[in-house]
């Protein structure tokens, strides 16, 4: 079975040498339906092995409905299914495929472990579909990546499981994914998990304002707190009022971004204390003409200066003939 949200996905196929399909079903996530699919499964052959592709969320109800009816159902993780889709014949990825590929690989796989009430790993699986997150032992800094997922960044429904997973290492996978719906983005960006946040302010080109500002806070001076401040959705507009006057230079510097600074206000944070601030500073168009010819002689500066797109041709040509290049 393919396991959605809201309606799964069903096919049987007969083990003889047609490998027949019976049953295609588009089935609700309902009780009430899964119990007769059941019930029309069991009276085309009492003998049926069930086979789901998730293990929690969407999957919690018709998993409770299997165990409970002593039917044996065996986990076919979304790294088989993503390795093997290829192999098979047809239409590029579809609900009627997936399913199809996920019946089939029961069918012949002979390393996939049966579950039944009472084993063991049905235990562990009615654990993990309650999400016990007290029971995940991951390290606040640890960046390992899970390779089914990293391997499904570009797969709506694998990118749907682990971010809406209990497990951090999962949910910091997905967050590496610049194809997140919106809903997961938003969702990813409740976890008050550091890591997610620089993840998504990395990768994701709709990361919310305020967690691009949490990452800049919290990380300034290092590649995630540059990323997170050129971000395109770095809050620009107010920055002036907020931050030229911060006590800390990296919250000055930000100043300079924001749109309604004034020629003035650049001009004295190019004389800032902090020097990354007098960068920004002398880099900027708004920067007085005067300021900018004089930023080209200051040896922390120059650099700064010379990008500055105000530079006039004349000052580059002079520039240029001090460094001994042909104009």
């Amino acid at each position: 079975m393919d396991i959605r949200k809201e309606h799964h996905h069903c096919i049987v196929i007969v083990i003889n040498p047609e490998s027949e399909r019976l049953l295609p079903r588009r089935v609700l996530n309902d009780e009430a339906a899964l119990l007769e699919l059941i019930e029309d499964a069991l009276a085309l052959d009492t003998d049926v092995l069930w086979a789901v592709e998730l293990n929690h969320g969407g999957a919690a109800l018709l998993i409770r409905l299997l165990l409970s009816h002593d039917q044996p159902m065996v986990y076919i993780t979304g790294l088989i299914v993503h390795r093997v889709l290829a192999s098979y014949w047809g239409e590029g990825k579809t609900d009627a495929k997936d399913t199809f590929v996920i019946a089939d690989q029961a069918r012949m796989r002979r390393d996939l472990g049966l579950i039944r009430p009472g084993d063991e790993i049905a235990i562990g699986l009615r654990t993990l579909t309650g999400r016990r997150t007290d029971l995940m032992w991951v390290g606040a800094f640890d960046r390992g990546s899970v390779e089914w997922v990293q391997d499904g960044l570009t797969d709506p429904d694998v990118l749907r499981q682990a971010a809406t997973s209990a497990h951090p290492l999962l949910r910091r996978t997905a967050a590496q994914s610049p194809h997140l719906p919106p809903d997961l983005v938003r969702l990813l960006a409740r976890t008050e998990d550091p890591l997610v946040e620089d993840f998504l302010s990395v990768h994701h080109p709709d990361t919310p304002e305020e967690v691009l500002m949490r990452v800049h806070a919290r990380l300034g001076g290092t590649f995630s707190a540059w990323m997170a401040e050129t971000h395109p959705r770095f809050p620009c507009e107010g920055l002036a009022t907020r931050h030229a006057n911060h006590p800390d230079g990296k919250y000055r510097r930000l100043a300079v971004r924001d749109p309604a600074a004034t020629p003035a206000l650049i001009e004295r944070l190019s004389h800032d204390p902090a020097v990354w601030t007098r960068q920004a500073a002398a880099s900027d168009p708004r920067l007085p003409l005067h300021r900018l010819c004089e930023a080209l002689h200051i040896r922390e500066l120059a650099s700064s200066a010379g990008a500055n797109p105000a530079l006039p041709e004349d000052e580059m040509a002079a520039v240029l003939n001090r460094a001994g290049v042909p104009t």
